[in-house]
């Protein structure tokens, strides 16, 4: 697996949620994005099991709010970890860390810097990149910079940093780390300032990703966390399937722990997921589920007593 591949096949990965747990409004991170909201677990009951679900199915904020009445239901997009990740992918595409023959002796310490341009029709901005890379080590280390570089519809702007190792004698990556400092991603009506990290293990059959992020809705002005959020991702001929589990934060609400007994499957072409299912455990053994229904449409249920019953129903709901 070359550097070409490193983002793509990895950007939707989970393992194991951590971290503490605290009172509400606390204050944790670095950075100027930082997260202010409730650090206490969540309890989940029937006019906050939309948010949360959809929040931690999105991996941060949620879309706009689409005004249902005098209800206002937030919208479920496309998850943002997954706009940044392959975004980040298209411009790694163009890294090469490995000269020509006969340019360097095997030891050598190999630089190399470019401009990628983005692949969006109109606008479409620009990455720049400088990278070192030690062909006898592996070990490999540079940076990005975003001018509202664009690909696929998702604009970032921003610096980032990352390290690695690859396999000297297969060329195949074992790890890989980007390190985001306050990269802004747009798409569509939509805004996030992100900071934090994205960690990646290429060396089991299967490819993981273990991200913490805050998220700034630029819209709203809330932070949103997840610490951490891991993914695992399995490709079919037309789908990509991937589980998730961690810890997610709402600054409302306080963190909820998530995992995935049914994989979320995504056909090719499509924006949403096929079929899926995500649940959240919530303080006093309270819970959410998220069922995916179809490309359009899904429901979510809760707990909101604890008593290992499922007795509220949102319905079906659309996915927009």
């Amino acid at each position: 697996m070359g550097l070409a591949l490193l983002l793509l096949s990895s950007a939707l990965v989970l393992t194991t949620c951590g971290g503490g747990s605290g009172g509400g409004g606390g204050s944790t991170g670095g950075g100027s994005t930082t997260y202010t909201g409730i650090t206490a677990q969540a309890t989940i009951d029937s006019t906050n099991s939309e948010n949360l679900a959809g929040g931690a199915y999105k991996g941060g904020a949620l879309g706009s709010a689409a005004s249902l009445g005098a209800i206002q239901k937030e919208a479920v997009d496309r998850p943002t970890y997954l706009d940044l990740a392959l975004t980040i992918e298209e411009a790694i595409l163009h890294i090469d860390v490995h000269a020509p023959p006969g340019i360097v002796e095997a030891g050598a310490i190999i630089t190399a810097s470019d401009t990628i341009a983005g692949d969006c029709a109109g606008s479409a901005g620009s990455a720049s990149f400088a990278i070192q890379y030690n062909d006898a080590t592996g070990d490999f280390s540079g940076t990005l910079s975003f001018a509202s570089y664009c690909s696929k519809g998702v604009t970032l702007s921003g610096g980032a940093s990352f390290s690695g190792k690859v396999d000297v004698n297969t060329e195949d990556f074992q790890s890989f780390t980007l390190s985001l400092n306050n990269i802004t991603t747009t798409s569509g009506n939509e805004s996030f300032t992100v900071s934090g990290s994205i960690s990646y293990n290429f060396q089991a059959s299967s490819v993981t990703v273990t991200m913490t992020m805050f998220l700034l809705d630029n819209s709203k002005g809330k932070i949103f966390w997840i610490n951490p959020y891991n993914m695992t991702l399995s490709k079919g001929p037309n789908y990509v399937d991937f589980q998730v589990s961690g810890r997610y934060y709402h600054p409302d609400y306080g963190y909820v722990n998530i995992s995935t007994p049914l994989s979320f499957r995504v056909y090719s072409g499509n924006k949403w997921p096929s079929q899926g299912i995500l649940i959240l455990d919530g303080k006093s053994s309270t819970r959410a589920r998220l069922t995916v229904i179809s490309s359009t449409n899904y429901r979510v249920e809760a707990d909101t007593n604890g008593d290992g019953t499922y007795d509220w129903n949102s319905g079906t709901l659309t996915w927009h």
